[in-house]
């Protein structure tokens, strides 16, 4: 203490700066909020010339960067924070999930696992950890990781919510529910688990959950996102329950305000796929002999969303010697980075190394990014042993599907009837031309067709991958794989044609789609 400086005046003086700092963080935050950047750059700026040292300014500061994209300098601040803080697991965890996001997956695990060292109880480290196990395909271990912080802490929401999702993907379906039922009982309004739940079969005959999922209380203090999950929720029960016209109530209501979240990237899309056409539809694809040599073959599942993708891959992969990629960036990213090298390095071996291939012992792989349809003649042309197997069902079943949907990433324009038809209609037209160009290399499975007709269907298509035929292959619902898609539940089920011609329960929503059609002579 200073000579002549009072305790009680030290204590004064002492509260008063905390006081000041207090003010200044959420003069900062504040400022953060009205997306006024410079000011709160200049509040943490000033924080940082009075050294002050608090975990809140250093973690809020570091927030700030990430938010205005200055990611090396927020790495910077949590490196310093752990200099300062090295008993504080947020700031471990932070640097963890930059570096999950660049794909320095091994530095993230490190991370994460370094946060949950120094507090065992710290429920972030262990889910995102368990995230990245996912992204890792490492499933086994984060279903532990979930389950150890349930163990940990049974009225976790994030981990009965993630377990949840979790068993949905792989199908067990029983537990799932019970998850997700568990999480609205933790959060009477996790709108999440709501719109996960009303995806399940039979469950409009769950009472209690309906009278919560139609209580006007639920919408109160909830973002933009959960009332876009809520309505959608509500509109799935509305179908379950034959009330086409409460459903088309909330499914306006839902893609209203998910188109004012996420910009429609239809004229986007087909730009860039009329773009590919005109750049690269003139390859003298003769390369079969080649193709035979390689060691993998490359099976590129395309076509609109919603249009039996999901199934036709469950089907394939009901093969022993496959391995599903799923729905991966791998492509679009690789002929990102081709492009950008100048081509000094070929398609096939960027997109090899993305998908690291050399970690792949199965001889076919298939690649279901549904947009890869854009990239036919590129994917022909430069990754050797490749096939494409285009998927497509009734427009308007298809249109209806897109809208009902409730894509969480990938599919912008699927909140409006008009962008989804705009795009439909260019994909068709697209694969209508390649298929004129490379017949031999595109096969074609109408979905409609393979739900009422999937004996034959399904011969034709083990016929033309020159698999040898089994039964299994009839039965893709007890195929084991997890399935992140949409038709994640239906999946689950033993094929059938249950959905075929919906369009007709909703023939008022969709006339703008068919008005739109005959303005454009689209025949189907």
């Amino acid at each position: 203490m200073a000579e002549g400086f009072g305790k009680e005046s030290l204590k004064k003086t002492v509260k008063s700066r905390n006081t000041f700092y207090k003010n200044l963080i959420e003069e900062a935050l504040i400022a953060q909020k009205n997306k006024n950047f410079e000011k709160a750059e200049k509040i943490y700026q000033e924080l940082f010339r009075l050294k002050v040292r608090n975990n809140i300014i250093y973690f809020n500061y570091g927030l700030f960067l990430e938010t205005i994209n200055n990611i090396k300098k927020a790495k910077e601040i949590y490196f310093k924070a752990i200099d300062y803080f090295p008993n504080d697991p947020n700031f471990y965890n932070k640097l963890a999930l930059i570096n999950r996001k660049q794909g320095n997956y091994k530095e993230a695990e490190k991370l994460f696992l370094k946060a949950i060292q120094i507090d065992k109880s710290f429920e972030n480290g262990y889910v995102n950890l368990a995230n990245l196990y996912i992204v890792l395909k490492k499933n086994e271990n984060a279903e532990k990781i979930y389950r150890n912080v349930i163990k940990i802490n049974p009225n976790s929401e994030l981990g009965n919510l993630n377990l949840g999702t979790m068993l949905m993907d792989k199908g067990e379906l029983k537990e799932a529910e019970e998850l997700f039922l568990k999480t609205i009982k933790i959060n009477t309004k996790s709108a999440n688990a709501f719109f996960s739940l009303s995806k399940f079969k039979n469950i409009q005959n769950n009472k209690s959950f309906k009278k919560d999922l139609f209580n006007d209380d639920l919408l109160s203090n909830q973002n933009e996102l959960a009332k876009v999950n809520i309505f959608f929720a509500r509109s799935n029960i509305n179908h379950l329950e034959r009330k086409y016209d409460e459903s088309k109530k909330n499914l306006i209501l839902a893609n209203t305000i998910k188109s004012r979240i996420y910009k429609s990237d239809a004229k986007k899309r087909i730009k860039f796929t009329d773009y590919i056409y005109h750049q690269h539809s003139k390859i003298d694809y003769s390369n079969e002999s080649e193709s035979l040599l390689q060691k993998k073959n490359y099976f590129f599942i395309v076509g609109m969303p919603r249009s039996g993708s999901t199934l036709v891959e469950s089907i394939i992969s009901q093969n022993d010697n496959v391995f599903d990629l799923g729905e991966t960036e791998a492509l679009p990213f690789s002929y990102g980075q081709w492009i950008n090298n100048q081509r000094k390095k070929t398609l096939f071996e960027i997109y090899n190394k993305e998908i690291n291939v050399n970690l792949i012992d199965k001889k076919n792989i298939t690649d279901k990014n549904l947009s890869n349809y854009n990239l036919v003649p590129i994917i022909l042309d430069q990754i050797k042993g490749s096939r494409i197997i285009h998927c497509y069902r009734n427009p308007l079943d298809n249109i209806l599907s897109i809208y009902r949907a409730n894509f969480m990433s990938g599919y912008s324009y699927a909140s409006s009837l008009i962008d989804i038809s705009k795009v439909l209609i260019n994909e068709r037209e697209i694969m209508h031309k390649y298929k004129k160009l490379f017949s031999k290399y595109i096969y074609s499975v109408n979905y409609d067709s393979l739900v009422c007709h999937p004996e034959s269907e399904i011969q034709n298509l083990i016929k033309w991958l020159n698999f040898k035929w089994d039964k299994q292959y009839l039965s893709p619902h007890l195929n084991k794989r997890p399935v992140k898609t949409t038709s994640k539940i239906q999946v689950r089920y033993p094929i059938n044609n249950k959905s075929l011609s919906g369009w007709n329960n909703y023939k008022d929503l969709l006339k703008p789609v068919n008005d739109f059609f005959k303005k454009h002579n689209f025949d189907f």
